[in-house]
Order: structure tokens, then C-alpha cells, then sequence
């Protein structure tokens, strides 16, 4: 029971679930009920909350993910981790639907030099298969593992592009994490990841489970001569999507605006 008069908010990251199943879908729905009004952070969020309840449903975007603390130059943090040329990062908790298998078939075709950085724990102890699919390859770095905050700069700062081929997203703090380090992305065009990347200015978008085309994208990423126009338009929508803007809105939806 609540106090008469009580509205409930709930903030749905995701509506659905990354690896389905019918029990979990039930116990969600069940959650969805017992609010009042819905917050989602893509349109096809909204689309997929509209067929499953009744309740009130507000579109916003997912604030950046300002963490980290202070950036280090690239240099620098290229130095601490060992690292020089080319780089692209894959980051975060390495899941089935985020698409490392994908990338690392790409990576075998790729006609630039390029370092592939992956860094964060895998999923239900998947190392060992996506060793086994970058066997061979010399230009692939895992550290598989929990990255503390104290340690995500470096990371970011060190990497040139961001990769998110993603099977399927909602949001992805990931790329939104990667603009609050001015560094583009590139991303499927899956979800909501397109209503926050634009073509060309700050990342570039391709199909799903398409390595070659993936290839080509990178290829061509490390072939403009506009790159560091690309950080300065991710930097630009960091502050487009910011907690501060975030809490505005909210204030707003609260106050009944």
C-alpha cells in the first residue's frame, strides 16, 4: 500500500531483458504495474512499455556517465597502458548481445593497423571463447575484469573510437560515457543507440551482426582527416545529455509539467 495521493516514478533503464526469459518478462510486467508513470530512455523503450501496461509513459534520454574523475591526455594515458598507434576500445561487462564475438571476427578483416582494447568482465566466465576467436591476432588486448572507477580516464582517454555493436540496447552508458571523454563511437543501429549517435558527427552507426561492414567502418573512422571534429561534437552532446539537464526534466514531470 502507499499514501493516498502518492504517485510512484519508475526509471526503466531497459524494459526488456538482454537474455530473455518468460519468467523474467512476468516479474517485470508485475514491477510496470505498480507505477504510475513510466520513464524510458529510447523510442523503441516506449514502444515495447506501451504493449505491456497502461500506466503513463514519458520518453527522456539516460544522463552521461560522468566517471572517472579527471582525464589525462591521451599520451599519458596511452603510456600508462602500454599502448601506441591506432586504438579502439570495447568496454564495459562483455555480454552475449554486446557483440565482442562480432567484433573480433572484424578485426580479421580489417585493412588498418588497429589495437583493439577490450576491458571488463565477462559474462558468465566467456573468456576463454572469445580468446579462442582472436586466436592468431596480435593486435587484440583483453583485461578481463571489474575496471574501477580510478582507472576508467585512462581507458577512454587512451582509445581514438569507442565500439558498440551491440545485438540489441535500450541506451548504452557506454557510448554516452565514451562522449563525457569527447571520443566518438561507432554503433549498430539497434534500439536507442541512433537517437544519440549521428552519422558522421559524433560516431558512425552500421547494421548488426555484420563483421565485414563493421571492418569497413573502422577502416574508414582511422581515414578521415575530420576526427578530432568528431571529439569536439561528442564532447558537444555530453553536455546535450547531462545529469543537470536529466534533473531539470524530472523536476518538471514531478511538478505535473
Amino acid at each position: 500500500s502507499r499514501p493516498k495521493g502518492t504517485r510512484v516514478f519508475l526509471q526503466c533503464h531497459n524494459i526488456g531483458n538482454k537474455e530473455p526469459a518468460a519468467w523474467k518478462r512476468m516479474l517485470t510486467d508485475l514491477v510496470l504495474r505498480r507505477g504510475d508513470v513510466l520513464v524510458v530512455h529510447a523510442k523503441t523503450e516506449a514502444e515495447d512499455a506501451g504493449q505491456r501496461t497502461t500506466q503513463r509513459i514519458v520518453q527522456t534520454f539516460l544522463p552521461v556517465h560522468e566517471l572517472g574523475g579527471a582525464i589525462p591526455s591521451r599520451e599519458k594515458a596511452r603510456h600508462s597502458l602500454d599502448l601506441a598507434g591506432n586504438v579502439v576500445l570495447f568496454f564495459g561487462h562483455v555480454r552475449p548481445f554486446k557483440g565482442l564475438d562480432i567484433a573480433l571476427r572484424a578485426w580479421r578483416e580489417l585493412k588498418t593497423d588497429v589495437t583493439l582494447v577490450v576491458a571488463g568482465e565477462a559474462w558468465w566466465k566467456g573468456e576463454e571463447e572469445y580468446r579462442a576467436l582472436a586466436q592468431g591476432l596480435s593486435n587484440v588486448r583483453f583485461d578481463f575484469r571489474y575496471i574501477p572507477d580510478a582507472e576508467i580516464a585512462t581507458y577512454f582517454a587512451a582509445t581514438d573510437v569507442v565500439l558498440a555493436p551491440y545485438r540489441i540496447e535500450a541506451q548504452s552508458g557506454v557510448a554516452l560515457t565514451a562522449f563525457h571523454f569527447a571520443r566518438p563511437v561507432i554503433a549498430t543501429n539497434v534500439g536507442g543507440l541512433p537517437e544519440i549517435i549521428e552519422e558522421g558527427l559524433n560516431g558512425m552507426l552500421i547494421p548488426p551482426e555484420d563483421p565485414a561492414t563493421l571492418a569497413k567502418a573502422i577502416d574508414a573512422f582511422f581515414a578521415r582527416d575530420d576526427r578530432p571534429a568528431m571529439e569536439r561534437h561528442a564532447a558537444d552532446a555530453a553536455r546535450r545529455y547531462s545529469w543537470e539537464e536529466y534533473g531539470a526534466r524530472m523536476k518538471r514531470l514531478v511538478a505535473g509539467e
